[in-house]
């Protein structure tokens, strides 16, 4: 070095350096050494097998130019030193090595401590808490909390291990019980409520909407799902009545309760009750002697809490009725040769809009030629024997009426068949069958759901005629159920020449018990028939 005249520092004289140091821009050449951190086995002489991968490195750096005698290789290997090296200590058993100091540290006073908040249970809870929507229902619960217990169980060991597994599912359940239950109250149909869980005064949704028709079967509307037997056998229909003019129809009305004080109240029933129990509202004046000998008044404090059976206490009525009767007009409404026309009767499966035939021999009991009723009626006998009634034939068009959720209607021909009616042709079948058999209340739909439809409408064309035609329609929606009927004063008579409509209710609730879908269910026979009108 020689001190800079210039600056007066001492700077390196670059002519004296070799060209490869300045070209490398280093001051020599590193050399490479070899360590082999593990030493095969059964090796005894490791000196020896040192030389001899010292031999074979060098020979394949050589061969391949990797290193060379001019200076310029990226490192040196030296000729008389040695290069490689083999450890003859163990290798490091870093996978134990980690464990053991784990549990060290896991030990009491040791740098970490396991305590409640930061075990082998928030992971648990987390899988629980997972994608949870705002409020869920009770199985929806149980499904998480076994799947968090399961994971649970999977990585968890020790003695506070059911502790632990009690604390995980208190804590779900506390965290589900937090505002997030669903309401879960089933609609008639079995629906759950969708809502979060609310009191009884708030109304309840499911989120099913149906199909369904109008009493006089001319028009169909969306129905919620109902919660109660008022929403589904009546506000329903005065609703979708009031769209389609329905309610503006001749028709029936059945007893129902009338108060006479503004604090009535549901009748509280026993099972242990009689049908001559105190109901009216002079009973009170009665002694049971007397009581029993007279005809019973209906109560104007107290309603019936369900709906009419044949075992409901005598003097008791619905607040509602649950059935609807309706005349759609003159008989000549329906045309045996066309069916039930689309435009009036919509959802209709295809050849299934059809009324059967009911032919009905009626005996007289005035004695008199009923000739002139033959322009309507099928000829009776002649040549009756002496002191026989005299009689004819009366044919009545009826009809069993299905609906399911979806909308679609058709009749049946039989209790096990449905109505299926060639084109271009007259019906074959007769309605001697629906008219004398039990009618099953539910059915499978035809349609491409396959869902199960109801019995909701009974159709009779009258004939002019002078006889009356009566429903008396007795539905048992389950085996051993209570006997639903639209009321306890007997047959309903149906004017002449018309097209009456009676509508059954949706669902069927007794005093204490709501009764669903069962295939069991089933209208009973004699519903119809026919009697003379007296002269």
């Amino acid at each position: 070095m020689e001190e800079n005249t210039l600056g007066g520092t001492p700077e390196f004289e670059v002519s004296k350096y070799k060209f490869e140091w300045i070209a490398n821009g280093r001051p020599c050449t590193p050399r490479l050494i070899f360590y082999f951190e593990r030493c095969p086995k059964y090796v005894t002489n490791t000196k020896k097998l040192e030389h001899n991968l010292e031999d074979k490195i060098y020979h394949i750096l050589k061969k391949t130019r990797i290193i060379n005698t001019t200076g310029s290789s990226l490192f040196a290997i030296p000729l008389n030193d040695e290069f490689v090296y083999i450890s003859e200590d163990k290798p490091p058993d870093r996978l134990g090595d980690a464990v053991r100091g784990l549990i060290l540290d896991c030990l009491p006073g040791a740098s970490m401590q396991v305590e409640v908040p930061y075990s082998i249970l928030p992971l648990a809870l987390a899988r629980y808490q997972e994608n949870l929507p705002p409020h869920y229902a009770k199985a929806e619960h149980e499904a998480r909390l076994s799947v968090a217990l399961n994971l649970f169980r999977a990585q968890a060991r020790g003695p506070v291990y059911h502790q632990y597994a009690a604390q995980l599912e208190i804590e779900c359940q506390s965290h589900w019980e937090n505002g997030r239950q669903q309401c879960e109250a089933a609609s008639m149909t079995g629906n759950p409520c969708k809502l979060p869980k609310h009191s009884n005064d708030q109304d309840h949704m499911s989120g099913f909407i149906y199909k369904a028709v109008c009493d006089c079967g001319r028009k169909i509307g969306a129905r919620e799902d109902p919660y109660n037997a008022k929403q589904a056998n009546y506000l329903f229909y005065q609703q979708i009545g009031k769209e389609c003019q329905c309610s503006k129809l001749e028709k029936i009305n059945f007893p129902i309760f009338q108060p006479s004080i503004k604090e009535y109240k549901a009748a509280t029933l026993h099972e242990s009750e009689d049908t001559l129990s105190v109901l009216s509202d002079r009973s009170g004046e009665l002694t049971p002697e007397v009581e029993r000998s007279l005809v019973r008044q209906a109560s104007t404090t107290e309603y019936l809490p369900g709906m009419l059976t044949l075992s409901s206490p005598s003097g008791l009525l619905p607040v509602f009725s649950s059935w609807s009767l309706v005349c759609l007009g003159a008989s000549s409404l329906y045309s045996h040769n066309l069916g039930l026309s689309e435009s009036h009767h919509p959802g209709f499966l295809s050849s299934t809009n059809y009324l059967l035939p009911w032919d009905v021999t009626v005996y007289s009991k005035s004695k008199q030629n009923w000739s002139h009723v033959n322009k309507y009626t099928t000829r009776g006998r002649r040549g009756r024997p002496a002191g026989t009634l005299p009689q004819f034939t009366v044919k009545v068009f009826i009809g069993v009426e299905f609906e399911c959720p979806s909308g679609h209607r058709f009749m049946l021909a039989a209790p096990d068949r449905v109505l299926k009616a060639t084109p271009g042709s007259i019906v074959k079948d007769t309605g001697h069958k629906i008219a004398e058999s039990d009618m099953p209340l539910y059915y499978p739909c035809a349609c491409r759901a396959g869902k199960l439809a109801q019995l909701m409408r009974i159709h009779v064309v009258t004939p002019k005629a002078p006889v009356y035609c009566t429903l008396d329609p007795k539905v048992q929606p389950a085996p051993g159920s209570p006997i639903f009927v639209s009321t306890t004063d007997g047959p309903t008579r149906l004017t002449q020449s018309a097209y009456w409509v009676m509508r059954l209710p949706y669902v069927y609730v007794a005093d204490k018990e709501h009764y669903t879908q069962n295939m069991s269910a089933k209208l009973l026979q004699g519903i119809f028939g026919v009697t003379e009108i007296e002269q």
